[in-house]
């Protein structure tokens, strides 16, 4: 199998936390955040610190 992001993440977005996994190959690294603006800008910088240029958010069942 092809591989199409060496490095990547996923965010998990919920009402006062966001739960951020981020893949390098076989390693994971999971870390909560808080929602304020300064929260935010440090998941950020901790993302692309790690070289991490895609990352994704859980979809949102609605019924």
């Amino acid at each position: 199998m092809e591989v199409l992001y060496g490095i990547c993440g996923g965010v998990d977005v919920h009402k006062k936390i966001l739960v951020v996994c981020l893949r390098s190959g076989r390693k994971t690294e999971i870390r909560e955040y808080g929602t304020t603006t300064r929260e935010l800008l440090e998941c950020g910088e901790w993302l692309q610190g790690s070289g991490c240029d895609s990352a994704t958010r859980k979809p949102r069942l609605s019924i």
